[in-house]
């Protein structure tokens, strides 16, 4: 069983955008996050013209910090020190391994989530872990503890709830949280999740044995 013990102190985080883009194409979120992050980082742009999961742990490779952030290629509305607000629960909680923003809508509603939780009033809400469900993945803080996403999944889609599907079978104390003190927007646009969704589906269920 994995253990995590309590964070005291963050030197330095890797942001890791995994997207079949290339860099100059998502040059406006980068110029955001390099405005507005708090902690020193390295941002990691993939631009691998494969899979999610591949180009997710392509990322993954190059990171060397405890704690990375992950986000999609199509984030935007970051504030002044919204890394900061995203990671702070750790300090907290040595069993939580990984964080999502609040992910909202451009109307500035809380947007769809796999988790099914849109309470915008507590500052911190605990997720458990569901039969198909963990956490919300396009903005994500999580403890760099040498898990790797599954390249059996094609295109986008379910291979990063069974990425955190993992971390619960690393250790079943872990913890998943949705961070309401940092509010991020995502665009949602879906690319290549559409069309896999189902088959996408399907290898998640034989492979974690959900009828």
């Amino acid at each position: 069983m994995i253990e995590i013990g309590k964070l005291t102190k963050i030197d330095c985080l890797d942001i890791i955008i995994p997207t079949i883009r290339e860099i100059e194409e998502i040059d406006g979120e980068i110029k955001e996050i390099e405005r507005t992050a708090y902690y020193p980082h390295s941002i990691i742009v993939t631009s691998l013209k494969e899979r999610a999961a591949i180009n997710r742990n392509f990322g993954l490779e190059c990171a060397k910090e405890e704690i990375v952030i992950m986000l999609d290629d199509d984030m935007t509305g970051f504030f002044p020190n919204w890394d900061k607000e995203l990671v702070a629960p750790f300090f907290n909680d040595p069993l939580l391994c990984m964080i999502s923003a609040r992910l909202m809508d451009k109307e500035g509603r809380a947007g769809p989530n796999c988790a099914g939780n849109y309470d915008l009033g507590p500052e911190y809400i605990y997720i458990p872990k569901k039969k198909d469900a963990v956490m919300p993945s396009a903005a994500i803080a999580f403890r760099n503890i040498g898990l790797r996403f599954d390249i059996q999944y094609v295109g986008s889609g379910w291979e990063d709830t069974d990425f955190a599907f993992q971390y619960a079978q690393a250790n079943p104390n872990f913890k998943f949280m949705i961070n309401n003190r940092c509010k991020l927007i995502h665009l949602n646009e879906m690319k290549n999740q559409v069309q896999h969704f189902d088959e996408n589906k399907k290898r998640f269920y034989k492979k974690w044995n959900i009828t």
